[in-house]
């Protein structure tokens, strides 16, 4: 009987070791290339990439680096604001800073 509560616990721990999840927090900030510590919202696109809305522009990250989207003066192709307060779903990436949208 005493063996037998031996290998119970020996079974126990080890199957604690071998199916237990190593899952990393990786945190990003500026000195990763964020723009801006203050995330508004955080969007994840159907190709894989994590879309942050800050104060100072969207940011999209590749799981290696980031590509800012800023309002630039004069560029009717850029964002018509810095700050983005929701991301939303659509057949393309639609930002929707304070009430306007922007296609990318």
């Amino acid at each position: 009987m005493k063996c037998f509560v031996q290998q119970l616990c020996f079974f126990f721990i080890y199957s604690l070791t071998v199916f237990s999840q190593d899952n990393s927090i990786q945190f990003l900030d500026i000195s990763n290339g964020l723009s801006n510590n203050s995330i508004l919202t955080i969007y994840q696109d159907s190709d894989g990439f994590m879309w942050f809305g800050t104060y100072d522009g969207l940011n999209r990250y590749d799981g290696y680096n980031f590509k800012i989207y800023r309002n630039r003066i004069n560029d009717k192709n850029s964002l018509s604001f810095n700050t983005i307060y929701n991301i939303g779903l659509a057949e393309k990436v639609f930002i929707k800073p304070l009430f306007y949208k922007v296609e990318i």
